[in-house]
């Protein structure tokens, strides 16, 4: 059974933070080389894509 896993705007948030950047990069090398299911609300995606849009400006 594929495993399936929920994540919020946090755990994104953690790739970029100096204190939980090598759990969470691992955490993503985990999901990407297993092959599972990630899932968010649309509200993580809508906060994901607004820090994008504060970041080009």
């Amino acid at each position: 059974m594929k495993q399936k896993y929920y994540i919020d705007t946090s755990v994104f948030g953690g790739y970029y933070d100096e204190e939980f950047e090598t759990i969470t990069r691992l955490f993503f090398n985990t999901i990407l080389k297993e092959n599972v299911t990630i899932l968010y609300s649309e509200l993580t995606e809508n906060e994901l894509e607004f820090k994008i849009w504060l970041s080009d400006a």
